[in-house]
């Protein structure tokens, strides 16, 4: 019983925006969210769809956004930074998009949709700090070859 509990408990972390997320953890969460985001967008084009279908692709794909949303989050605080750093970065990059529209250069939501992926690359390779920080304790170092 007591492994059922900690199994759940370890997959509701996956909505948790508290705590510290490894490299490793972030990229496979990303990974499964980007999979789940195509296969439903696959499934279910957003073209021509109306009453029931269309809200339980609108509260899938919101719940993806969600644990994607997390993931980030926690990586972040993996990182030693707050939150508000992933609001902000998304902002500068929308705000990026509307100047580059009004002095007329040639950007459209794929270099939005680019430059967030590099915010995630630098995420995902980025180390994490190994020691205790505002966000949670330090990770588990493994044991040094005597």
């Amino acid at each position: 019983m007591r492994r059922v509990l900690m199994r759940l408990s370890k997959a509701l972390r996956i909505a948790s925006f508290h705590g510290r997320a490894s490299r490793r953890e972030f990229a496979v969460l990303i990974a499964l969210v980007v999979a789940f985001e195509v296969a439903l967008i696959t499934m279910f084009p957003p073209e021509g769809q109306t009453g029931l279908r269309f809200w339980l692709s609108f509260v899938a794909f919101m719940g993806a956004i969600l644990f994607g949303a997390a993931a980030v989050v926690r990586r972040l605080h993996d990182l030693g930074l707050p939150a508000m750093v992933a609001f902000l970065f998304t902002c500068a990059v929308k705000i990026l998009l509307v100047v580059a529209r009004v002095l007329g250069l040639p950007a459209n939501d794929s270099v939005g949709v680019g430059l967030l992926a590099l915010g995630g690359i630098y995420l995902a390779v980025a180390p994490g700090s190994a020691d205790e920080n505002d966000f949670g304790p330090a990770r588990r170092q493994p044991l040094a070859a005597s």
